[in-house]
């Protein structure tokens, strides 16, 4: 208890601000590139950018848990990356719910292309 005590004291003492700009700064990084050397986006060079700057708020959270030096918290980080059992029911439904209409809409994007 006093465990989960001192991680809330800390989690409550984090600025949220610092990560938003961090992520944000970390994807645009990668994506504007993108946007400003004109490439399609599902060219070769453009899709690996795109894809990095999708790991932008992740890259960022790694960089901070990194400065804090407190095992705890990469304990804690790694778990909610890979522990499956931590998701609940809901969210996996609403997950492959939202998969499902990502699918949809991209069948419907490729047909307005071609």
């Amino acid at each position: 208890m006093k465990e989960l005590n001192k991680m809330s004291t800390r989690i409550s003492k984090a600025n949220p601000w610092k990560f938003f700009a961090l992520a944000l700064g970390i994807s645009w990084f990668f994506w504007i590139w993108v946007i400003l050397l004109g490439w399609n986006v599902f060219t070769f060079p453009a899709i690996i950018l795109g894809a990095l700057g999708l790991f932008g708020p992740a890259i960022a959270e790694i960089i901070l848990i990194s400065r804090t030096h407190d095992k705890e918290q990469w304990r804690d980080y790694w778990q909610r990356v890979f522990d499956i059992r931590r998701i609940s029911k809901s969210r996996n439904s609403n997950l492959l719910r939202a998969t499902a209409e990502k699918g949809t809409i991209l069948r419907i994007l490729e047909s307005l292309i071609k």
